[in-house]
């Protein structure tokens, strides 16, 4: 997960935790950046994490990470889905995004594109 978000390097406690208030400070505000766990069904376990960030270009980047053993089970499919879905209605309130059709189009490609793990 490190490697797929860009860290560099595994995160120590305090940087995680500077980030996981970053994130629900972001969800608090309703600002440009809403990262989620996916977690199992079942277990309850936190078997990876799904992210979408509104770019200044009117772009919706979605960043996931599924952990090894929940791979090729159509978890991060799944987990793309709903945060696009989401997305197209959470980022229309935002300058760049004028009116659905507008979230909708950028998020097309991104469905397009999706398909099994």
């Amino acid at each position: 997960m490190v490697r797929r978000f860009g860290w560099g390097a595994p995160l120590t406690l305090p940087a995680s935790q500077v980030v996981v208030r970053r994130w629900v400070r972001s969800w608090q505000s309703l600002g440009l950046e809403r990262n989620s766990a996916i977690v199992d069904e079942v277990t309850g376990q936190m078997i990876g994490d799904c992210e979408a960030e509104l770019r200044g270009d009117g772009f919706v980047h979605v960043l996931y990470a599924v952990f090894a053993p929940w791979r090729g089970r159509g978890v991060a499919e799944r987990a793309v889905r709903l945060m696009a879905d989401y997305s197209a209605e959470a980022f229309l309130s935002f300058p760049c995004c004028s009116g659905s059709s507008g979230v909708m189009s950028r998020l097309s490609p991104l469905r397009a594109r999706s398909g099994p793990s």
